[in-house]
């Protein structure tokens, strides 16, 4: 065996990308021309290529490193190689201070190769590492580069973003006089359109599908109307590749304008009403359903009809924000209802909305946290709120509620956004928020919109008192706010006709909830029914809030109260609701007759018939999307194998071999059955949307069923692990004798057995542990489903809550943590040989736990180098034992595959849960997420987080 000598730290840390296959470059060749120049110039010989984002810069630096090796570029450069270096792989960057020496033989070895011309890459980047906690905020790693290229004389080359380069060069100006520009504009259409032509036909020629002349107009115009943030030609190719991704090759195989239209609203979210101009857009019908959501309030409808009608048409103004619209009034009229109204029209979700209360931004600092903060390390941190929560989102709904309650600081910064619509956040990005809606809120008014004119006088009409409104918000903020603003909308209180039709819509959504409809009841409520809550929830003031809190205190009770009373087999018939002595109350009525009569169910199938209609274009996506993700073909490809090689009489003489096939061939089985399930009822569905008159009882069992099993079969598309699949155990443990600590425990647990309860899985507390002092304590639980340990995997750490603490009058923050692990559910089969020396001891107790009432048994599972485990419960003692067991097992397992791997143990903070303080609110340190709703969080609504993780694990994987 040949011995090969040891990598030096260049080789190791640069690559040669001379050798890289080349590539071919369109309509660059003068730009590769001035760099090829500038480095062959005994003036300069350094050169960084400036542009837009995906406008070509890497192409030409590619392009003039192919040209020097191919002997095509000035005989100064001759024997010259390219190799590119990313001063964010340099060791020792994890830790300040540790870099300098690797950087500085990095650049020896390199002034030891004059024929290398290093490309340095993110070179701006590398201005945010620094040397030393402490030292002078210029000695970074990009000042260091700067210094040193003042002392070596090899040749470089560097890329970079306009703004980025030009603030680093304000910062450092060494680096405005050792390097050379040269620009890479951003071609006009008709040369970007030449461009993209002759990529398009290349990469026909490479995935074998032909390109069609309306697919690249498609792409083109698509990526010119929306992605603002990039250049052309880059975007559009990008989009086109992307496409061509999706789409199966073959003979024949061809990519559409409607296979590009397709992909680009998979990836943007648009809604397909902004991206095929065949979808029509009745204005008068997209009016009236908004009037229908927002009750009142014309006004208000009408402007964002109108802008909506000028995004489709595209005569918007493309340099501004698509709208910026000032809502004015009192609370609970339809300002926020409205936003939720528009994004739902938009995307199909009425929350998917991105929403700042600007009262919680009343300090001068605070704009580094919504628009980025330059100095802070972490990204996330530089970049601020708005760009992190506008990230993927091509088109976005932005409220900005309390407006007026923001610092002048961050109110001037937003000024600049509604005029231009154009950021430049603290990473150096310029994000471009001309694809936005801006909606502001603000109770500014609402005295003079609920009043009036004091006094005696005359009585204010509408349009006067709309005047002052207007008056008074201009004084307050200045004209420039007013002059920004596409629409001030003046929302009215609510009248009482108003509030009894929105009490109306409201209830008749409350009858939608599941414990109605699952049960098939009913529900008849009198007009006194609807009188009375009117009469209890009207408000001028709080407007429809109020109403729909009193909405769930008189109506909602009584409907629980008669449904818990019937039998849980009980099922259809009707609940009526009436009022009798100022109280709503209710009564069962049993169904007269076994179902509705023909006609009833003749119109119930038709309305039914036409919704499942709509919806079976998006189901054939989602099962085609399924059976790609899975490789349907190539599962059904290794069955067929597998059956071939049973028949052979050999098969079995390797059992080991034989067993490993078996496993693979139910794998495969498994997996062509459950999709040949949804393609089956998928076809059936189709068969049947296509008769004049189908059954509609089939109908509505099979759309069921799609609707039911798509989301399941999905979800396991994000568990890629050996056990994601499996139930969890969830261990909570704390070292401390404090109640405070035992009681925060204690609500970890509720919120996990709250979370099971609410996803339908089976949940509970199998055990308890506590150490005679009672410094120590443990808490099991078993969550049983599929996909559950998928799911809380990243649980695993600690959890800390802050609270404040009263004693002897004075106040004080108490801050208690618990450490959470989370063990698969496994099986048998699953589980090696126990560990040498597993043995149990089972002995009975009489005390009292924290979550079961009664402990009458411990376990004690002990093995040979690792930590006796301790089970309390009030199980049976066998059952004790077997747990502890298993338990220990698991654990054992899961520490050496963790070893095998080379992968770090859980832990670290997971989430912080701060309480009762002007803080509130919950932090996940892990994925970044935020909440205000502590109470929500803590009694089980925790899988927003766990969704983040989930999707943080799967673009880890992806990389």
């Amino acid at each position: 065996m040949t011995d090969h000598p040891p990598r030096s730290l260049f080789e190791t840390f640069a690559e040669n990308i001379t050798q890289r296959p080349p590539t071919e470059i369109y309509g660059r060749e003068a730009e590769v021309g001035q760099v090829l120049t500038a480095l062959a110039s005994p003036l300069k010989g350094r050169v960084v290529v400036l542009g837009a984002a995906r406008v070509g810069k890497s192409a030409v630096i590619q392009s003039a490193a192919h040209a020097i090796a191919n002997g095509q570029a000035p005989t100064e450069l001759k024997g010259k190689q390219v190799w590119r270096f990313n001063p964010a792989n340099l060791p020792g960057l994890g830790v300040p201070g540790q870099w300098q020496s690797a950087l500085e033989q990095f650049l020896t070895e390199w002034s030891q190769r004059p024929e290398v011309i290093l490309f340095i890459e993110d070179l701006v980047g590398a201005s945010r590492v620094f040397a030393s906690i402490g030292d002078d905020s210029r000695m970074n790693l990009a000042y260091a580069l700067g210094n040193a290229l003042l002392r070596f004389s090899g040749l470089c080359l560097a890329e970079a973003e306009d703004n980025a380069w030009r603030r680093l060069s304000d910062t450092f100006p060494n680096f405005q006089r050792l390097f050379l520009s040269v620009r890479v504009p951003e071609p006009d259409l008709y040369t970007a359109r030449g461009i993209i032509q002759r990529v398009a036909d290349d990469l026909g020629l490479l995935h074998t599908i032909t390109i069609q002349p309306e697919a690249i107009e498609q792409a083109l115009d698509l990526n010119q109307r929306y992605a603002l943030d990039r250049a052309q030609p880059g975007k559009t190719i990008d989009l086109l590749q992307d496409a061509l991704a999706v789409t199966r090759p073959g003979p024949g195989a061809v990519l559409t304008a409607e296979d590009v239209t397709r992909r680009y609203g998979e990836q943007s979210g648009l809604p397909r009403m902004l991206l095929d101009d065949s979808v029509p857009f009745n204005e008068d019908e997209v009016r009236r359903l908004f009037r229908s959501r927002v009750l009142a309030q014309d006004q208000a409808v009408d402007a964002i009809v109108q802008v909506l009608s000028l995004l489709r048409a595209r005569v918007n103004n493309p340099l501004r924000p698509m709208g910026v619209l000032l809502f004015l009034g009192p609370t609970g009229v339809g300002k926020t209802e409205l936003a939720r109204t528009l994004a739902e029209y938009l995307y199909g979700d009425r929350e998917r909305l991105i929403r700042f209360n600007m009262a919680d931004y009343v300090e001068p600092y605070q704009a580094g946290e919504l628009f980025g903060n330059p100095y802070q390390e972490d990204v996330n941190f530089r970049r601020g709120l708005i760009t992190n929560r506008l990230a993927g989102r091509a088109f976005a709904v932005l409220v900005l509620d309390e407006f007026e309650k923001m610092h002048p600081a961050i109110y001037n910064r937003f000024l600049h956004l509604f005029d231009e619509g154009l950021l430049i956040n603290g990473n150096d990005e310029i994000i471009n928020l001309r694809n936005c809606i801006f909606i502001i809120t603000s109770n500014f008014g609402a005295r003079i919109v609920e009043h009036g004119r004091l006094g005696f006088s005359i009585p204010e009409t509408t349009e006067s008192r709309e005047k002052r409104v207007v008056s008074e918000t201009e004084s307050y903020f200045s004209p420039e706010f007013i002059n920004r603003m596409d629409a001030v909308c003046i929302f009215h209180p609510l009248t009482r006709a108003v509030m009894a039709d929105i009490a109306r819509r409201e209830i008749g959504d409350l009858f939608k909830r599941q414990g109605l409809q699952r049960r098939a009841f009913e529900v008849e409520i009198a007009d006194e029914v609807i009188e009375h809550v009117v009469e209890i929830g009207y408000s001028p003031h709080y407007g429809a809030r109020y109403l729909k809190r009193q909405i769930e205190k008189t109506i909602t009770y009584p409907l629980a109260r008669e449904i818990n009373a019937l039998a849980a087999e009980q099922s259809g018939g009707a609940i009526r609701l009436y009022v009798k002595n100022g109280r709503v109350f209710s009564t069962y009525l049993a169904p007269s007759r076994p179902g509705p009569s023909e006609t009833e169910k003749q119109r119930s199938s038709k309305a039914t018939l036409d919704e499942i209609r709509a919806a079976l274009p998006v189901l054939a996506a989602r099962v085609e999307a399924l059976e790609e993700i899975y490789g349907l073909e190539a599962a059904r490809a290794e069955r067929e194998s597998v059956l071939i090689e049973m028949a052979d009489v050999n098969f079995w003489n390797d059992a080991a071999a034989a067993r490993r096939k078996l496993d693979a061939y139910q794998q495969a089985s498994g997996l062509i059955d459950q999709l040949g399930e949804l393609r089956q009822a998928l076809d059936n569905l189709a068969k049947l949307c296509a008769e004049s008159a189908p059954p509609p009882e089939a109908v509505t069992r099979t759309y069921k069923f799609l609707n039911t099993e798509l989301p399941r079969i999905e979800f396991t598309s994000f568990l890629s692990g050996p056990y994601d699949t499996l139930g969890a155990y969830v261990i909570i443990s704390i070292k401390s004798k404090a109640t405070g600590a035992r009681q925060w425990a204690a609500t970890l647990a509720k919120m996990y057995l709250g979370w099971a309860k609410r996803r339908g899985l089976s949940a509970s507390v199998i055990g308890e542990d506590a150490s005679p002092e009672g410094r120590h304590l443990t808490l099991t639980l078993a969550v049983s489903g599929f996909g559950v340990y998928g799911l809380l995997q990243a649980e695993s750490g600690t959890h800390r809550m802050t609270h404040i603490h009263k004693a002897s009058g004075r106040e004080g923050k108490q801050t208690f943590t618990a450490n959470v692990l989370v063990l698969p559910e496994l099986t048998e089969e699953d589980l090696p040989p126990a560990p040498a020396g597993l043995k149990t001891h089972v002995k009975s107790v009489n005390r009292a736990g924290l979550l079961i009432s009664h402990l009458h048994t411990q376990a004690t599972a002990q093995a040979e180098g690792q930590a006796p485990l301790l089970l309390a419960s009030n199980l049976p003692a066998e059952d004790v034992s077997a747990e502890a067991a298993r338990l220990l097992r698991i654990r054992w397992h899961m520490q050496a595959t963790d070893s095998a791997k080379g992968e770090p143990p859980s832990g670290g903070i997971v989430r912080s849960y701060t309480l009762s303080t002007k803080d509130k609110g919950i932090h996940d340190h892990r994925t970044g997420l935020r909440s205000l709703k502590v109470k929500q969080v803590l009694d089980g609504e925790v899988q927003e987080f766990l969704d983040a993780a989930l999707e943080q694990r799967r673009q880890k994987n992806a990389n």
